[in-house]
């Protein structure tokens, strides 16, 4: 199941957008994973990131990958979020998203982990490696999951 914004909530009006997540829950503990996409479609391919935190036992978190999307957690080695205990939340900030040149993603992000019951703070920051145009943006989970009710997502433009 996806979440997916409005199909034009990037314009040319911003060049800078916020998107927040005040709460997503889900039927089961998943990676969070971030698309862009447009009128043709979402973009599938050529997502670079790198990713830094912490666990509240004191252990660090970071690496790098690239996929088809951007897996907001960083990976599957920085473990599932726990929808049951207190679900998922952050800030992403997109910037260029409709000019065609690469989009970049910049987001700090927090979570309970559903295999530790550790919290998660990361940072994650990357780019989609093709310049083209978006105006909309998904989340969704790697694997089968819902988003249960009482998700809320909001985006902001910036101005400039």
């Amino acid at each position: 199941a996806t979440i997916s914004s409005p199909a034009d909530i990037f314009t040319s009006t911003y060049d800078h957008y916020k998107i927040y997540i005040e709460y997503l829950f889900s039927t089961d503990s998943d990676s969070v994973l971030l698309q862009l996409g447009n009128s043709g479609g979402f973009t599938t391919a050529a997502y670079d990131y790198a990713y830094s935190g912490v666990r509240s036992s004191d252990s660090l978190l970071g690496g790098a990958d690239a996929g088809s999307s951007w897996n907001l957690q960083g990976g599957t080695g920085t473990g599932y979020f726990n929808s049951a205990s207190g679900g998922f939340g952050g800030i992403i900030d997109i910037f260029n998203p409709v000019a065609a040149q690469y989009s970049i993603m910049a987001a700090q992000l927090v979570w309970k982990n559903g295999q530790s019951d550790d919290a998660h703070i990361i940072n994650i920051g990357g780019l989609i490696d093709s310049q083209t145009s978006h105006t909309k943006w998904k989340l969704l989970f790697a694997g089968s999951y819902l988003f249960n009710t009482g998700t809320i997502v909001r985006t902001y433009g910036v101005v400039k």
